[in-house]
C-alpha cells in the first residue's frame, strides 16, 4: 500500500506541472474530432499550401525552403524556381503530391506521405515514387511524422536514404509561424481568415506535440513525490486511467517481443517491427513477408473506449498487391475456414479478431481459451506466458495463410 500511495503522490506532482502547460484559449480544432486524424491533417497542409488561397505560392516557398534544409545528402536542393504547381489529394493513393512546373522546361513531384498515428505499408513510398518517375523528371519523397522518424526499408525500399524526413514537431510548427509572420499585416478579410487557420492549427499541432512529450515525460520522471491535494478528483482518476492504460499496452509489447523471438527461432524474417513505441501510435504488432503481401500480429487500441482487438491476418500496416478475384477468394476463405467475425480493413485486408476487449468473455471461434475473461488487467508475465502457451496457434494461423495464397490463383 505504501508503495501505492508513493505512485499516486508522484502521479499528483506530474499533473499539477503538467497543468501549468496547457492552453485553455478557444481553438475550433479541439471542439470537434479531428485531432488524430492523418486524413484531416493532409487536407490542411494540402490547403494551405495551393495557389489559390492567398499568399499560397509564399507558403510553398517556405515549406521548399524547410525541405531543403533537411534534406540527406543524397538528395539534390529542391528547385522552387517554378512557373506553376499544383497541389493534389489522394493522387494515386499518395497523400499530398504538389506537382512543380520548374522554370527550365522540366517537372517536379514532391510525394509527401503523412504519419500521425498510422503505421507504415510494405513498399508504400518505393511504389508511389515508381508509379510516378514516368510523369516527372524529378521525384522527390518525404516522410512526414510527429518526430521527423527516417522511413526503413520496408516502406521506402530503395529510397529509404533518399527520402527527406520532416517533423511536424521542427518543421511544420515552425513553417506555420513563418506564414503566421507573412500574412499577418494584410488588410483582407480573407488574408485574416488564413492568418487564423494558421494560428489555430500551430496550436492544435503544439497540443499533440506537448500531450506525446508529457507521457513520455511521466514515463521517465516519476520521481518527486507531492500531496494528493493538488489536483480535483476527476483529474486523478482521467491521469490514473492514462498510467494504466499505458501499462496495459506495455504489456501487449511483452507479449508482441516473445511471440516474435518464437518466429525468428522458426527462421522466419521478420520485415516490418511497428511495436516498439506505443506512445507513439495505438495500432501496434509485426509483420512477416507472404507472397505480394505481409502476414501479421496486432493490436488496435481503442483511445476513446480504454479498449483494444488483438487478431492475425494480412495487418493493415502492408500493402497487399493482390487484388482482385485472388483478393475475393481470400476474403472468402477467411471468413469461411478461420473466423466469420473478421475486420475487412480498407477491403484489402483480411484480419480478424482473437481477443475483443469489450466483450463479455465470448471468444472468436475459441481462440484464447478463458484469458479472454481477464486478458485486460493481466499482468506482463501473464502476457508473456500466454505467447509462450498459444505460440503453436500462430504459428499454425501463419502456415495457413501462407498456403491458402499459394493456392489462390
Amino acid at each position: 500500500m505504501e508503495e501505492i500511495k508513493n505512485i499516486l503522490e508522484e502521479i499528483a506532482l506530474l499533473m499539477e506541472k503538467f497543468d501549468k502547460k496547457k492552453n485553455h484559449s478557444f481553438n475550433v480544432f479541439f471542439v470537434s474530432n479531428v485531432i488524430r486524424r492523418e486524413l484531416f491533417h493532409s487536407d490542411i497542409l494540402a490547403v494551405l499550401l495551393r495557389l489559390n488561397y492567398p499568399k499560397g505560392e509564399e507558403r510553398l516557398k517556405l515549406f521548399l525552403k524547410r525541405l531543403n534544409t533537411n534534406k540527406p545528402a543524397k538528395v539534390d536542393n529542391i528547385l522552387y524556381d517554378f512557373v506553376n504547381y499544383e497541389v493534389r489529394r489522394e493522387d494515386d493513393y499518395i497523400d499530398i503530391l504538389i506537382d512543380l512546373e520548374l522554370k527550365n522546361g522540366k517537372k517536379s513531384a514532391i510525394i509527401i506521405e503523412n504519419k500521425i498515428d498510422a503505421g507504415d505499408r510494405y513498399r508504400q513510398i518505393e511504389g508511389y515514387i515508381q508509379s510516378k518517375e514516368s510523369e516527372y523528371d524529378i521525384t522527390v519523397p518525404v516522410y512526414l511524422t510527429l518526430h521527423g522518424n527516417p522511413p526503413s526499408e520496408y516502406t521506402a525500399g530503395e529510397y529509404a536514404d533518399k527520402t527527406i524526413p520532416l517533423s511536424y514537431s521542427k518543421h511544420i510548427i515552425p513553417w506555420l509561424e513563418d506564414s503566421k509572420e507573412n500574412i499577418k499585416n494584410e488588410p483582407g478579410l480573407e488574408e485574416q481568415r488564413i492568418y487564423h487557420t494558421l494560428d489555430s492549427y500551430k496550436e492544435m499541432l503544439e497540443k499533440i506535440n506537448m500531450e506525446k512529450n508529457n507521457r513520455k515525460e511521466l514515463i521517465d520522471n516519476l520521481k518527486d513525490y507531492a500531496h494528493l491535494n493538488v489536483a480535483p478528483l476527476q483529474d486523478k482518476i482521467n491521469f490514473l486511467q492514462d498510467m494504466m492504460n499505458l501499462l496495459r499496452r506495455r504489456n501487449h509489447i511483452v507479449f508482441l517481443k516473445k511471440l516474435k523471438a518464437k518466429f525468428e527461432e522458426k527462421g522466419l524474417k521478420i520485415d516490418d517491427d511497428f511495436c516498439n513505441d506505443v506512445i507513439e501510435n495505438d495500432y501496434y504488432g509485426f509483420s512477416i513477408p507472404l507472397k505480394n503481401c505481409a502476414w501479421g500480429i496486432a493490436f488496435e487500441w481503442k483511445t476513446s473506449q480504454n479498449s483494444y482487438i488483438m487478431g492475425t491476418g494480412i495487418v493493415k500496416t502492408a500493402q497487399p498487391i493482390i487484388s482482385g478475384n485472388k483478393l475475393k477468394a481470400l476474403l472468402k476463405a477467411v471468413r469461411t475456414e478461420r473466423s466469420a467475425d473478421y475486420e475487412d480493413y480498407e477491403s484489402e485486408h483480411p484480419w480478424y479478431c482473437w481477443i475483443d476487449s469489450e466483450s463479455q468473455g465470448e471468444l472468436f471461434d475459441g481462440h484464447f481459451g478463458s484469458k479472454q475473461k481477464y486478458a485486460y488487467n493481466a499482468s506482463w508475465k501473464e502476457w508473456e506466458g500466454w505467447a509462450e502457451e498459444y505460440f503453436d496457434k500462430f504459428y499454425e494461423e501463419y502456415e495457413w495463410f501462407k498456403e491458402k495464397l499459394e493456392k489462390i490463383k
